[in-house]
C-alpha cells in the first residue's frame, strides 16, 4: 500500500471525509496507471464498496485515467456487476483481453 501518489500530489487518505476527494482519486488512478505500465498481464483492483469502486470510475472517465490505462497501459478497464449473474460473463472479457494482450505482443 503506497503512502501517497506516485506524483507526489496528494497523501492518500481515503477515510469517510476524504472519500470524494476528486484529487486524491485522480493520483490513485495515475498512480494505478504507472503501475500497470510496468504489470504484465492483468490487473485487478479491488475498492471496499461498489459505491467507491463507481466513484473511482467516474472521476477516472472525466479526467481521462481510464483512457490513460487503456491507451499507455495497454490494459483494458473492467467493472464488475453488481448482477452475480454477469460477473462470470466480466471475467471471460477480462481473461480474453489478456490473452489478446499476450498473443500481441509475441506477434510484435
Amino acid at each position: 500500500m503506497a503512502p501517497s501518489g506516485l506524483g507526489g500530489e496528494s497523501i492518500f487518505n481515503f477515510s469517510y471525509q476524504n472519500r470524494d476527494n476528486e484529487g486524491v482519486l485522480v493520483d490513485l488512478g495515475r498512480s494505478v496507471c504507472k503501475i500497470a505500465e510496468t504489470t504484465p498481464g492483468g490487473m485487478l483492483i479491488f475498492f471496499p464498496s461498489y459505491r467507491v469502486m463507481e466513484k473511482c470510475h467516474e472521476v477516472w472517465e472525466g479526467s481521462r485515467v481510464n483512457k490513460d490505462i487503456e491507451t499507455k497501459a495497454k490494459k483494458r478497464v473492467f467493472l464488475e456487476p453488481k448482477d452475480p449473474a454477469k460477473y462470470q460473463i466480466t471475467m471471460e472479457k477480462y481473461y480474453k483481453a489478456i490473452f489478446n494482450q499476450q498473443q500481441d505482443k509475441k506477434k510484435g
